[in-house]
């Protein structure tokens, strides 16, 4: 029997579907596909058990919950954030207000990383969010993300066009290479100091982990050490989901 797992961030829907410990198979479509076309590789056959991790309004729960009935699937699981689960506390007031994302995410990298973690989730949003050694989540920042903040730039300005090539420079020749390599500076700068600023508070080191679509090419530009783990809230999901009621 096979478990699957299924990621709906703000921009895309991911999924996989998990037999005995392995993935056998996965997918990946933008928010607005339709879910057929996403699940086209899909074999619905043997499906025990279905987790969703969702970020998306409760449209999108009605539709996935639609089809999984159409297809003759197992009740989804929807996955939310609780108080505490696998060593991990969560640091929110209102535990379930954290986006259930982050609150994977970090379950999955305080499972394969000892000490002080900063996670970074660069996705539509960046995420940072603080977990100490022993379990404590302290909180987080949201930020947008490049595209976010590059989509908001040109609605609010006239004479601004984004198009080309960035190429490999470290400052911008032209007014696409500006922005695009000065957000991500921005980015760049952001992660640093708080993981500076941590190790301060702290009084010791702090791990820097980087997850998320934009992790990889994000990674690339920093000076300081990181881990990169591109699918913690997979990583995540699959730890919860012998724990969810």
């Amino acid at each position: 029997m096979s478990v699957l797992l299924i990621d709906r961030g703000n921009t895309r829907l991911k999924w996989r579907l998990i037999q005995s410990g392995q993935v056998v198979s996965s997918g990946v479509g933008l928010k607005h596909e339709p879910l057929l076309a996403i699940f086209s590789d899909l074999d619905v056959n043997a499906i025990a058990d279905v987790y969703v991790a969702s970020v998306a309004d409760q449209s999108f729960d009605d539709e996935m919950t639609e089809w999984a009935v159409t297809h003759g699937l197992p009740k989804l699981r929807f996955v939310s954030s609780p108080k505490a689960a696998f060593g991990v506390v969560n640091g929110y007031e209102e535990p379930s207000q954290l986006g259930v994302d982050r609150w994977l995410g970090m379950v999955a990298a305080h499972d394969k990383l000892s000490g002080n973690l900063c996670v970074v989730d660069v996705g539509t949003a960046l995420t940072i969010d603080i977990v100490l050694g022993n379990g404590d989540h302290l909180g987080g920042y949201i930020v947008p993300g490049s595209e976010l903040q590059i989509q908001t730039l040109l609605k609010n300005t006239d004479k601004i066009h984004i198009g080309g090539e960035n190429g490999a420079m470290s400052v911008g020749k032209n007014t696409h290479q500006a922005v695009k390599l000065g957000i991500k500076r921005m980015l760049v700068s952001f992660v640093t100091q708080a993981v500076t600023d941590w190790e301060r508070e702290l009084s010791g080191p702090v791990k820097l982990v980087m997850t998320g679509g934009g992790a990889k090419e994000l990674a690339l530009s920093l000076a300081i050490p990181c881990f990169l783990e591109e699918n913690l809230v997979f990583d995540g999901l699959n730890m919860m989901t012998g724990n969810v009621e």
